[in-house]
């Protein structure tokens, strides 16, 4: 996986193969014993013109397929890194049985709290938006417990020049 990888399920890369190599449907992590799942959607705005690569509207479909493809490999957590709005993460957290966080944005929303969704597989799902513009920052901290994630802690931080420059990240880009 690259240094910063990219993650977008609804993306069909197939009119430009060269960005498999940077954009994937999604990714794995293991945190000592916890696998998480983390993957993403891309909103279809009409303003963005991707061609040839093609943003697929089919998302709640996609992300299902997706939570059960993580789940499959054994993930423990899955997040979902949202740019579809408040309004449809609030839906896909309803519908879409598996999701434990989703980290949202587009619609600029800003979460001082995570809000809570009732999922279907039984638990509440997690959803949290920072705001617009790359003011803030959330941080959320959660713990997994015999098959529970539990929330610890969820706070926004305001970037500035506080905020001390990532090596990894800056010798990427």
């Amino acid at each position: 996986t690259n240094a910063v990888p990219l993650v977008s399920a609804n993306l069909n890369l197939s009119g430009f193969p060269a960005l498999n190599q940077f954009i994937y449907p999604y990714i794995t992590k293991q945190y000592d014993s916890v696998k998480v799942g983390i993957f993403g959607l891309t909103i279809n705005d009409p303003s963005s013109n991707p061609f040839p690569v093609v943003i697929n509207d089919s998302v709640i479909q996609i992300a299902n397929a997706t939570v059960t493809a993580l789940n499959s490999q054994g993930c423990d957590v899955i997040i979902c890194l949202s740019h579809m709005g408040y309004e449809f993460d609030n839906l896909m957290a309803s519908v879409v049985p598996g999701i434990h966080i989703i980290l949202g944005g587009h619609d600029h929303l800003l979460t001082t709290q995570p809000v809570l969704v009732p999922n279907p597989a039984g638990f509440s799902t997690f959803i949290c938006h920072p705001g617009s513009h790359y003011r803030y920052a959330g941080r959320l901290r959660f713990g997994y417990n015999k098959g529970n994630v539990v929330f610890k802690n969820y706070s926004l931080v305001e970037i500035n020049q506080s905020i001390p420059e990532n090596t990894e990240i800056k010798n990427y880009i």
